[in-house]
Parts: C-alpha cells; structure tokens; sequence
C-alpha cells in the first residue's frame, strides 16, 4: 500500500503566526508552512538565526569586545550557508537514499524555521549573558537544551516535508545533526583568530 505524505491527510491552514508557532505548535506549524508558504524567509531566518546564535556565544565565554561589525557578518553568512548548503545535501542524500519526497525549497522551509527554538534560546542567554548574574554553566545547558529541541523540531520538520518512516527520518537526522555542529563549530572557531589581529589592527590604525 503506498505511503500517504503526512500533510496530506490533515487538515492545515496557513500560519498567521508562524514565529510564534514554531514556539508553540512547531508541527502545526511547519505543517503549514510546507504547504502554503514553502521558501518563504529562509535566508532571512537562516541568517538572523546565525547572528543570534554567533553574539550569544560571543557574550557567553567573555569575548564581547570583538568588534559587533565582525559577529554579525560571521553570524549571517554562516546561518544562510547552513540553510542553503544543508539543504542542499539533506535533499541529495535524501533523494539518492530514501527516495524524499520534498522539493528544494520544502526542505529549506524545514531546516530554517526549525532554527526558530533553539534561536529563542540562544537570545535568552545573549540577554542574560547581559546581567549580573550571568552563569557559564547555565548558559551552557539552556543553549544545549535549544539545540536537543531544534533537532526534535527538525525531525518532525523533514519527516513530514519527505514523507520519511521512523528509520530513515532517524538517519536524515543525525546527518543534519553533524552539518549543523559542523556549521556551528565553523562559526565560532575563526572568533579565536580573526577576533585578536583585527584588534591589533585597529589599535594600530588608532595612531
């Protein structure tokens, strides 16, 4: 008997709002972006996800006098690079693999708006980071926590948009899982480089 894809048999509309949604119905949600609104902000997301997540780090472990100019790029361009590289590998390996039904553009719409969560979290612990009572350790955990609930969103998110089973959404997930630590990781590591000779260069600039 052919599979049914699963925004075929519920009754969806389209979310009024969505950022919101992905808060508090994230299936719901989704389900309504991959049928009315495919596509719809994902470079936006991807990048405001990016940043959100590059200044909270930055602020986290003690480095917020890198120069803003330099996190914001930094977050930008690997949030849309996550989003639209990703996607593009998800929906190759998919397609090869496990025969996936979704489009391009499904499969960007799953994978950005799925960021919404764990970028919720993650301006939590850039505001606190922002406080007195800013803890290392808790902001580790709450963005630790961000992560495990984008990675729950995101499986429902690509089961639903490529009509997977359990086994194979398992599998799309921990794929995705590594390119987004991956991603992460390329973020954050050229702080620890290019933050201290574009100091060195603008203190010398100075004079």
């Amino acid at each position: 008997m052919p599979s049914i894809h699963p925004i075929e048999h519920r009754s969806v509309h389209a979310p009024s709002h969505p950022v919101l949604g992905m808060l508090m119905h994230p299936r719901a949600t989704m389900s309504g972006l991959l049928q009315y609104q495919p596509g719809d902000h994902v470079s936006l997301i991807g990048a405001c996800a990016g940043i959100i997540s590059v200044m909270a780090v930055a602020m986290s472990v003690g480095r917020g006098a890198a120069p803003l100019e330099l996190l914001v790029l930094l977050g930008a361009f690997f949030g849309i690079f996550f989003v639209h590289v990703t996607s593009w590998l998800v929906q190759t390996v998919s397609d090869r693999f496990f025969g996936g039904a979704a489009s391009g553009s499904e499969v960007r719409t799953a994978l950005s708006w799925s960021l919404i969560p764990m970028s919720a979290v993650n301006l939590v612990v850039w505001a606190f980071a922002l406080t007195p009572f800013f803890s290392l350790p808790l902001a580790v955990l709450a963005m630790v926590g961000g992560l495990v609930w984008t990675a729950i969103v995101m499986d429902h998110a690509l089961g639903d948009a490529e009509a997977y089973g359990d086994g194979p959404a398992m599998l799309v997930l921990v794929f995705v899982m590594v390119c987004l630590i991956g991603t992460i990781v390329l973020a954050y590591l050229p702080l620890w480089y290019v933050t201290p000779m574009v100091e060195t260069y603008l203190w010398y600039g100075s004079f």
